[in-house]
């Protein structure tokens, strides 16, 4: 048997979803949902494949790998970040400055001239990389 019935379990419990809501995502019914968590039945691989790209999984680690809470909300941030960069949004900035600024090919007169000036600096473009996992 797979793992995916307590993934399914676990994930709904973290994102704070019901069966019933979980269903309506995947087309399914909430008794399948149940059946799935408690290891009576196992969904149709196209659900699988459903369930994995949507919460951003690997089929492999969904099917054999018994997911932990903090790696459930590590992936969270890690697809909210990188949602937010698809979608081109500026992320929020702390004072201290985190990631890697970007500097284009274009750019690179202006940020040599610009070095110096921290306001320039703390404005460029960045990508946030996660650090620690």
């Amino acid at each position: 048997m797979t793992e995916i019935g307590k993934n399914i379990k676990r994930i709904r419990s973290i994102k704070k979803l019901s069966q019933s809501q979980f269903a309506e995502l995947f087309d399914l019914n909430r008794g399948s949902v149940a059946a799935y968590e408690e290891g009576r039945a196992e969904p149709k691989l196209d659900t699988i494949i459903q369930i994995a790209n949507y919460f951003s999984f690997s089929i492999d680690l969904l099917l054999n790998t018994e997911l932990q809470a903090n790696e459930l909300l590590s992936l969270n941030v890690l697809k909210e970040k990188l949602d937010k960069a698809h979608h081109f949004e500026k992320p929020s900035r702390s004072p201290l400055k985190s990631g890697i600024g970007l500097v284009t090919d274009m750019a690179q007169a202006e940020y040599i001239a610009n070095l110096s000036k921290t306001d320039y600096l703390a404005n460029l473009p960045s990508i946030d990389l996660p650090a620690n996992f």
